[in-house]
């Protein structure tokens, strides 16, 4: 999981509007190309569930991801 979400955080960094973990079958993946579409982002519940860990700020202030680690 920590290396998907590394995955996930480095795409939309980089401007994605949509990430899909592997393990998610056909259909989320028509449900995430039909949101993007929209113009929504997509997030794979398990990447949803530790973005919103983050911003609720139940993760320790002293575990940065590895990107907060190269840019901070």
């Amino acid at each position: 999981m920590h290396d998907e979400m590394l995955h996930a955080e480095r795409a939309l960094r980089a401007g994605a509007r949509g990430y899909l973990m592997k393990e998610e079958g056909g259909e989320r993946m028509l449900e995430a190309i039909r949101k993007v579409l929209a113009g929504q982002i997509y997030v794979s519940e398990n990447i949803a569930a530790k973005i919103l860990d983050v911003f609720s700020s139940r993760r320790p202030q002293s575990i940065a991801s590895p990107i907060e680690k190269l840019t901070g």
